[in-house]
């Protein structure tokens, strides 16, 4: 059984594992489209007001179509993520088996017409293109 699920063109939407305890890999959903997108990811402790004082990660992720780029800036704040892998899903994009990281060749996974690509959680930009 499935449920449909309708997602604007060009979105990226984090997710966790539900499962607990918590993987230490974010899944980050890029849907393809022709419009610039962009995010901002934020993370703190969630229980004290030390975010107040600058103890969160917050990191903003641009989708650029036109320059077939998807740039992660680097992370602001003195928190560090959770998360120590990034997995990349690309919904509706085309096959090519290789991205480009930092300049840097990578293999890409297809699973069930999805593209997937594992990454390490720098906190320096990261440029993929594809």
């Amino acid at each position: 059984d499935s449920i449909p699920v309708f997602v604007k063109e060009g979105s990226i939407i984090p997710l966790q594992s539900p499962v607990v305890p918590l993987s230490d890999t974010l899944y980050i959903h890029i849907y393809s489209g022709v419009n610039q997108n962009s995010f901002t990811y934020y993370e703190d402790d969630g229980y004290s007001y030390n975010y107040q004082k600058g103890y969160y990660y917050k990191r903003v992720i641009d989708f650029i179509p036109q320059e077939r780029l998807i740039h992660f800036h680097k992370s602001t704040g003195t928190y560090s993520s959770k998360f120590k892998k990034l997995k990349l899903v690309f919904h509706g994009f085309e096959k090519t088996g290789r991205m480009e990281i930092n300049l840097s060749k990578h293999e890409v996974i297809s699973e069930n017409n999805l593209q997937i690509i594992i990454l390490d959680n720098l906190q320096d930009d990261i440029y993929l293109r594809w």
